[in-house]
């Protein structure tokens, strides 16, 4: 039993601006990338909440240390986990169409 894809429809739209920033070791060596996401969730063009995700992606090799280090100054920076809540969840969420519990993915 599959899905009649004529009844499907948007129920939100998010527009995102994301600046990357590239982490660099002592020998100018990119171990990490940092994205930081600034998301606005629209309902009828009209912006309903706004909100910014950021993720770190490792390249090569994951050091724990680095990794530690990372999720440190950004939580002192203020930056909290989402809970695995990603835009996706957060849009709907917001929309009031998903229970602010559910799970996702994501760092707030």
């Amino acid at each position: 039993a599959g899905v009649d894809q004529s009844l499907l429809r948007p129920v939100a739209s998010i527009r995102t601006e994301r600046h990357v920033v590239d982490l660099l070791d002592d020998r100018g060596e990119r171990w990490a990338e940092l994205a930081d996401d600034r998301v606005a969730v629209l309902r009828e063009r009209q912006v309903v909440e706004t909100f910014r995700e950021v993720e770190v992606e490792m390249v090569g090799a994951d050091d724990p240390g680095r990794s530690a280090a990372v999720v440190a100054e950004l939580e002192a920076a203020g930056a909290r986990d989402a809970g695995g809540r990603g835009k996706h969840s957060r849009a709907l969420e917001a929309l009031g169409l998903l229970p602010g519990d559910a799970p996702g993915d994501g760092l707030d």
